[in-house]
């Protein structure tokens, strides 16, 4: 018997069956040594994040967790800092694909890139999806307008 999650808008996850369950939101970060980790963590911290250890994310201890859990796919995403760390973690994820999907990450703050990583990410990667995130610009009257704004071309109709 499959179990299936309806979110909104005519949108069904099918989430179990026969070959186990799927989970359609984690998160994962390419392998980082414990002084970016830690690095990463003060940065969090700083900003009143408080997690209270820094974050590791292991391929092996995720796997485990999934077979005791009944977990048989997971779709991964990310939100890197960079362009190099973007495309980095999308091919992290790709080389994966038995037990991981790709929602790729998208550089949303350059419309440029993000075009060519949408196509690098389907004709080369072979993605489930994108995980399309913008960051609130850090403006002093906290408007929250996000950062990625892409204009259109006025004489483009």
């Amino acid at each position: 018997m499959e179990r299936i999650c309806f979110l909104g808008n005519g949108v069904r996850i099918i989430l179990g069956g026969a070959t186990g369950l799927r989970d359609v939101h984690a998160h994962f970060t390419p392998p980082t040594t414990a002084r970016e980790r830690r690095a990463r963590w003060q940065a969090m911290r700083a900003e009143r994040f408080l997690a209270p250890q820094p974050r590791h994310w292991r391929m092996a201890g995720t796997l485990d967790y999934m077979d005791r859990a009944g977990v048989a796919m997971r779709l991964l995403s990310t939100i890197p800092e960079t362009l190099d760390a973007l495309r980095e973690s999308n091919d992290y994820v790709a080389a994966h694909p038995a037990r991981f999907g790709l929602l790729a990450a998208l550089p949303t703050d350059d419309p440029r890139a993000a075009l060519a990583e949408i196509t690098r990410c389907a004709d080369e990667l072979h993605m489930d999806g994108f995980a399309v995130t913008c960051l609130a610009d850090q403006d002093p009257n906290g408007t929250g307008k996000c950062s990625a704004q892409i204009r259109r071309d006025s004489s483009s109709g």
